[in-house]
């Protein structure tokens, strides 16, 4: 997903019954500008929002103990808003720090030129993964493994149904560190836009940076879906390769045996 200065500005509070809270707002950087899709959540509830296109967003949740709201992006460190700061209703400015990611200083080999696959989907199964009504915080994918240095080129997945006029689809790519930590080596988010009836198509996404990755270290390659326009649901082949589905916001996760699959694209570097 630099160092920028972000500002999120808290437009309404107000207390619900049921010990609910309503909190609306938008966010936005340091010059003014909107962003998009930020998650939000809290970790005395399991409800979470996503900022729309313009930053805006309503989040409604269940307050047991005071909890802090945490507001996460790709591009940038989370920040964790405490209860004193929310709680008296008055719209807030948050500076946040953009993260930078450093990746390894690598060149292409002679004979890696051309990209090819390097990890391919796994074996195909019936059924299907869908995705389905409002977009939420649940990240799924598989992980992955490769034989060379490489640089990724594309990232190629299946679309085998989309009932939504339209949604915008989120890719992420996680380094796996331990058994229980992962971290995000995108400087910048892999958006995909798709429309209605995109049934049966595969969808090439091009990183925006250059992604390397590395001989022998375990990657975790997710998918979510972060907006839509209408009810319906968005579907991918169904393949006999391990994933993993995430929480994005509260990090909460776990492996199942089956899952999405994609294709990695890229060129051998030394």
């Amino acid at each position: 997903m630099k160092k920028i200065i972000f500002t999120l500005v808290l437009s309404y509070f107000s207390l619900l019954s049921y010990g609910q809270i309503t909190v609306e707002g938008k966010v936005v950087n340091k010059t003014g500008s909107p962003i998009a899709y930020a998650s939000i959540g809290s970790e005395s509830d399991s409800t979470e929002t996503i900022s729309d296109l313009n930053g805006n967003f309503k989040y409604s949740f269940s307050n047991k103990g005071n909890k802090p709201i945490k507001f996460s992006h790709v591009s940038y460190e989370t920040k964790l808003v405490p209860y004193s700061t929310y709680s008296d209703g008055h719209t807030l400015t948050i500076q946040l720090a953009d993260k930078n990611v450093i990746l390894p200083e690598l060149s292409v080999s002679a004979n890696g030129l051309k990209p090819k696959e390097r990890v391919s989907k796994g074996l195909k199964i019936p059924s299907d993964v869908k995705f389905f009504g409002k977009t939420n915080d649940m990240e799924c994918g598989p992980y992955i493994k490769t034989k060379r240095n490489i640089l990724i080129t594309d990232i190629v997945i299946r679309v085998k149904e989309c009932t939504y006029t339209e949604c915008t689809l989120s890719v992420n790519i996680y380094k796996v560190k331990g058994k229980n930590d992962i971290e995000n080596i995108l400087n910048k988010p892999l958006y995909y836009i798709v429309n209605k009836n995109t049934n049966k198509t595969d969808l090439n996404i091009r990183p925006h940076e250059d992604i390397i990755l590395e001989k022998g270290q375990k990657y975790y390659i997710s998918l979510r879906t972060v907006d839509e326009r209408s009810d319906g649901h968005i579907s991918f082949p169904l393949y006999m390769k391990h994933n993993l589905v995430r929480n994005f916001t509260n990090g909460k996760k776990h492996n199942i045996p089956v899952g999405l699959g994609f294709s990695v694209l890229g060129k051998e570097i030394q």
